[in-house]
């Protein structure tokens, strides 16, 4: 499905106030109702006066993106409903604990939350979800409905849980080997590395 430039535009001004830059997009695939479908994707955002670092390789360019010291934010944007006939939520819960479970260890309870705030949003082709992950570990976040303008001043963020481990375990299991959503790892690397160096 085509994104619109207004559902992925190259900045974003988030409710703390800070201006943040588009680094990439790409599809994330999961298996519902027996197969795999495209369903939904993951745009990175990075706080726009440290997201263009120029790197030289891609292993700085991967720890780059890993730093949590770095105001970083996640769109997703759904591509099908969640719902019994498109996909159910339970493919939904699976992905998730199945993803983070192995990066969060015995500590699953932030990535419940997460999970939580996910399925309570009723969710449906063209809703996104903006995740905030702060530097002092918290995570934040609104849902937007399809076709509806994203307003950092308007909206009122929930606050889904505190754990700089869930932020790790975030963006581990998007930028590790056997990324969860390769198309999106490739662009967010291209990004911050230098123009002759970005080839992936």
């Amino acid at each position: 499905m085509a994104e619109d430039d207004d559902a992925n535009p190259d900045t974003l001004q988030i409710w703390d106030g800070r201006v943040y830059s588009r680094l990439g997009t790409g599809p994330r695939q999961i298996k519902a109702q027996f197969a795999p479908v495209e369903a939904y994707t993951v745009t990175l955002f990075m706080e726009e006066s440290t997201c263009s670092p120029q790197l030289c390789d891609r292993e700085a360019a991967i720890n780059f993106l890993r730093d949590p010291e770095r105001p970083r934010a996640i769109q997703y944007q759904l591509l099908r409903d969640i719902s019994p006939t498109s996909i159910p939520p339970h493919c939904i819960e699976d992905m998730m604990l199945k993803t983070l479970g192995p990066v969060m260890g015995s500590d699953l309870g932030p990535a419940l939350d997460f999970k939580s705030y996910i399925l309570r949003q009723n969710l449906r082709t063209g809703s996104r979800v903006t995740v905030l992950f702060s530097t002092d570990g918290s995570i934040t976040a609104v849902t937007t409905a399809p076709g509806a303008s994203f307003n950092a001043v308007e909206c009122h963020p929930e606050l889904i849980t505190q754990s700089p481990a869930l932020c790790a375990g975030v963006f581990e299991v998007y930028l590790r080997e056997k990324s969860v959503a390769p198309l999106a790892r490739d662009a967010w690397i291209r990004s911050v590395m230098a123009p002759d160096r970005g080839q992936t």
